[in-house]
């Protein structure tokens, strides 16, 4: 007899496969990402075709095998706001879709699991300008790289390694230095005001969008360096 099991999923996307058959990718805050099959998922009134749409978190009945099935499935959250809201289903999206990409197989993750739950709940029921939106999504993909070893930790110049009053990020280098330090070409400058609080919102046990500065300053020197990250690590 085949182990099955309930979990707690949240829906990233679903493609139809042959014979109405559908693939689920989910992220598990206990196993992780999860690529599952769903008989029947695009037949016409399919009970399971309702709860299994994206940006949704369900309590999933899995089936273990070689491919595991997803057998039934019951919404828990669905965050109709931000499926109502086109700049919020953008946002939530390209996170998801970037998360997805960046979360392990089968790994474990749940202070970042619960960190997407908070954001998107968040989300549904707050407004937040687009720059905050984008802040929250950048906060919340560092956190998870931070998990998994790919973001630097920002105390310290890497050069000398002297405590960093402010900091200057460079993108050629994949590091923070100060001031005296900072190499030649383009580099992201943080003002201490501005790290010290990058700082507090990446490493605080729980994701707090409630601290989210409104200051345009600050706003665009972390965008500025967060896009910068990205692109570095892209080459990587």
């Amino acid at each position: 007899m085949r182990r099955t099991t309930t979990e707690r999923l949240f829906i990233v996307k679903r493609t139809q496969e042959k014979d109405c058959r559908g693939k689920i990718t989910v992220l598990s805050p206990q196993r992780g990402r999860l690529v599952l099959m769903a008989k029947g998922l695009f037949k016409p009134q399919s009970k399971l075709s309702g709860h299994l749409e994206p940006l949704t978190v369900v309590d999933g009945l899995i089936v273990w095998s070689q491919q595991p099935l997803l057998s039934a499935a019951v919404s828990r959250q669905s965050f109709l706001g931000i499926k109502n809201d086109l700049a919020l289903t953008v946002a939530a999206t390209e996170l998801v879709r970037r998360l997805a990409e960046w979360w392990p197989p089968g790994q474990p993750l749940p202070r970042s699991w619960l960190d997407l739950i908070t954001l998107l709940t968040q989300w549904n029921s707050h407004h937040y300008s687009w720059s905050q939106l984008t802040l929250a999504s950048q906060i919340m993909s560092w956190r998870l790289a931070h998990e998994l070893g790919y973001a630097p930790v920002g105390h310290t110049c890497i050069h000398c390694g002297r405590p960093l009053a402010a900091a200057f990020w460079s993108e050629s280098q994949g590091g923070f230095f100060c001031e005296a330090c900072q190499p030649e070409g383009l580099v992201c400058h943080l003002s201490h005001h501005t790290l010290v609080m990058w700082e507090d919102l990446v490493r605080s046990e729980r994701l707090e969008l409630t601290k989210l500065p409104s200051s345009s300053t600050i706003l665009e020197e972390l965008t500025a360096f967060f896009n910068s990250w990205l692109n570095f690590l892209d080459l990587c």
